[in-house]
């Protein structure tokens, strides 16, 4: 064992009683979240602070992880969202150019509960035959009856987080795209910005006269946490810009919440689809690889093919990750859109969305 790591004790309890011991790492004390495993590699403070694991438990396949070290410009929001984080290896010496901070470090500093020498093979087995449960990390002394009682019961819904910073400004300005912000990721807004789009980002239920006075040439839906039943001011929102004839593109979050206004209904996956190696089939077109961090779909029947299409399925299970609506310039994918827009051999979401609004812009799509 590294002479620096840990020798206090911690363990990480499951809702359904399982054990996985391990030892203390980051700050001391209880945290307590839906444990999701992540495949994930480098992406660890990324993940960390990304709005859309609000509350969750990462635990992370890959049997090392923070070689890469910290840097806070690649923060997804001002601070941490996840609720604790698992892994069998943490690393105390990272080598990267770019590193301001060992991962260990990091998580003391920002107060993150976590636990290493955990069996993470074992445990993503677990998650995957039982399904994602809720868990918690307990690293000191704790009543673990009193815990399971509060496992067993309905995790709280916190109100989603909006995006903690604001979007950057872009080199020109192409474009202008209103952001309904579900707990916006801070690539998905640099996406945005690097191909001359100026940003306004506005809470998701903000009625829809009040965008269309801003006079923007399209609308983006944010990725964000899922809820099951999205709130009902954000619904009427989306079901009054179906209806506008703006070019909508709805990401992650933006593409539930875009579905169920149009119809569908939602279901949780088994054990979710997280980490940046989902292939996924464009139908008649293309397989590629896709990031993504869900645990929710839509249900394929619930598509009414009067109001939409699917356009993409995930090639492992069939689910659905993406989605064209009738009769307005508007879709969305489950899996999240490559920022930089210089993916190979990948469907480019953002540069059709950039497309729809010139097309709007030029005449050739109806407003």
């Amino acid at each position: 064992m590294n002479m620096k790591e840990s020798s206090q004790k911690a363990v990480l309890l499951l809702a359904d009683g399982t054990r996985f011991e391990g030892r203390a790492l980051g700050a001391r004390g209880v945290a307590v979240g839906e444990v999701v495993f992540h495949t994930s590699g480098t992406s660890t403070h990324q993940l960390l602070t990304t709005p859309a694991c609000q509350g969750q438990i990462l635990a992370f396949t890959t049997p090392l992880i923070g070689n890469c070290g910290v840097n806070e410009d690649d923060a997804q929001g001002t601070g941490v969202f996840a609720a604790g984080m698992v892994v069998r290896e943490c690393c105390r010496e990272p080598s990267n150019f770019r590193s301001r901070q060992s991962l260990p470090d990091y998580l003391s500093q920002r107060g993150v509960v976590a636990i290493e020498g955990v069996d993470t093979r074992a445990l993503t087995r677990h998650l995957r035959d039982k399904g994602i449960c809720r868990g918690a990390i307990v690293s000191v002394q704790a009543d673990e009856a009193a815990l399971l009682r509060e496992l067993a019961s309905p995790a709280p819904v916190p109100p989603a987080p909006r995006a903690a910073q604001p979007a950057p400004q872009p080199e020109r300005e192409d474009f202008h795209v209103a952001v309904l912000d579900l707990g916006c990721c801070r690539d998905l807004l640099l996406g945005l910005t690097l191909r001359g789009c100026r940003v306004t980002l506005l809470a998701p239920d903000t009625p829809f006269d009040d965008i269309a006075a801003l006079g923007p040439d399209g609308v983006l839906l944010s990725d964000g946490p899922e809820r099951l039943t999205p709130p009902e001011g954000a619904l009427q929102t989306a079901r009054a810009l179906l209806q506008s004839g703006l070019p909508l593109y709805g990401v992650d979050a933006g593409h539930q919440l875009l579905a169920v206004a149009a119809g569908c209904r939602l279901e949780p996956l088994p054990a979710g689809h997280r980490g940046p190696n989902h292939p996924v089939h464009a139908t008649g077109g293309a397989t590629f690889t896709t990031t993504q961090r869900h645990g929710l779909t839509v249900v394929p029947e619930s598509v009414d093919p009067a109001r939409a299409a699917v356009t993409h399925v995930n090639r492992n299970d069939g689910s659905v990750e993406g989605l064209r609506y009738a009769g307005c310039p508007a879709f969305s994918t489950q899996y999240l859109p490559d920022h930089r827009g210089d993916s190979t051999g990948r469907a480019d979401a953002i540069g059709a969305f950039l497309s729809a609004m010139a097309q709007r812009k030029e005449g050739g799509l109806n407003a």
